[in-house]
């Protein structure tokens, strides 16, 4: 965070809704796995996926990318 004049604190991270790129490198693996995952059947340990990762990592442009597939 940066001071402003008046002691007051303001934010310098502007959160976005992701940007989806061009191209997924090295998410070919992940997309494969969360594809497969939605053939279990339901109640399948296998069915849930969680999306872990630093901020600005592209967990939700990989979550706009997934959405985008038909199962």
């Amino acid at each position: 965070m940066k001071k402003t004049d008046k002691g007051a604190h303001q934010v310098v991270f502007q959160p976005t809704f992701g940007n989806r790129p061009d191209k997924y490198i090295g998410r070919d693996g992940v997309i494969e796995q969360f594809m497969a995952g939605l053939q279990e059947p339901i109640g399948s340990r296998n069915r849930c996926t969680l999306f872990l990762g630093q901020r600005g990592m592209g967990k939700t442009a990989l979550l706009l990318e997934l959405s985008t597939f038909k199962y």
